[in-house]
């Protein structure tokens, strides 16, 4: 709906495609002149082709592509600033992404507890184990989980079977199904559960979680509880991190973001959310 929307708004403001000519020139060198610039990249660090390989080929590359872009940037005010304005949102959109993940991650480091010191202390915090089995989604195993810690704080409770499952995408097209999953247990009835796919694979942990009994875990899938945390990003107008209006345009996309339970293929009705504030 949004494509149809920009698309009648263009046409409806330039009227012709001549009219959007400068638009396509900008466009199509804009993009050819990036993609040189990105396959050197790749060339040199991915490839580990010598600087003497690497400057000749694409310095050639480049000067050609950079001279159709120049000379189509002489059409910005007859309509190439429409690619220039739409690259540069987006741009502001993942850089936004990116650094709010990061600041995210900085003051969740700064809260979690390390999981070898939550175990060891769990007699200390008068915890009763009952019965039952639960999965928490851990971003880093180092540190506990903050629905684990928050349920333990305030229930005083632990299943007897605790998943900690982490997901990790690998730069690698696909995972094949035995090696899926790695388990290790790092505590009595703790396990931590590391699962494992392809960037073109589609996540899907009950289908995981299927092949814990070839790991020794035994788990009923149909009784097993998600507890999921969900982190509520609040804006801080101070001088650490990024500037107010990223912040704000960073809660707004983590707002929208795709939700764990969708994602993962959880089911719903076994699902439970347990929110906190992140101030960044």
């Amino acid at each position: 709906m949004l494509l149809f929307i920009g698309v009648a708004i263009l046409i409806l403001v330039f009227k012709t495609s001549s009219n959007l000519a400068a638009a396509y020139g900008i466009a199509v060198t804009g993009t050819i002149l990036i993609t040189t610039c990105l396959l050197s990249i790749v060339a040199r660090y991915k490839w580990k082709w010598s600087w003497w390989k690497v400057v000749p080929l694409f310095g050639f590359l480049f000067i050609i592509d950079a001279a159709f872009f120049g000379a189509n940037l002489l059409k910005v005010k007859d309509g190439g600033w429409l690619p220039l304005m739409l690259g540069a949102g987006i741009f502001t959109l993942m850089i936004t992404w990116r650094d709010g993940q990061a600041l995210t991650h900085k003051r969740r480091g700064q809260q979690g507890e390390r999981i070898s010191h939550f175990i060891n202390n769990l007699d200390k915090h008068d915890v009763r184990r009952i019965p039952g089995q639960a999965a928490y989604m851990s971003r880093d195993i180092s540190h506990v989980p903050y629905a684990l810690a928050l349920n333990v704080k305030h229930n005083k409770v632990l299943h007897e079977t605790v998943l900690l499952i982490q997901v990790n995408t690998l730069d690698v097209p696909r995972v094949p199904d035995h090696e899926r999953i790695h388990v290790k247990e790092v505590g009595i009835g703790i396990h931590h559960v590391e699962v494992s796919y392809g960037f073109m694979q589609e996540p899907n942990i009950p289908k995981a979680l299927s092949a814990l009994d070839q790991h020794g875990v035994k788990v009923d899938l149909r009784e097993l509880s998600y507890i999921l945390g969900r982190e509520v990003i609040i804006a801080t107008n101070n001088k650490v991190g990024m500037a107010y209006w990223r912040e704000k345009l960073f809660a707004v996309m983590s707002r929208n973001g795709a939700g764990a339970t969708n994602f993962y293929h959880l089911p719903h009705n076994r699902v439970l959310e347990i929110a906190r504030q992140v101030a960044i």
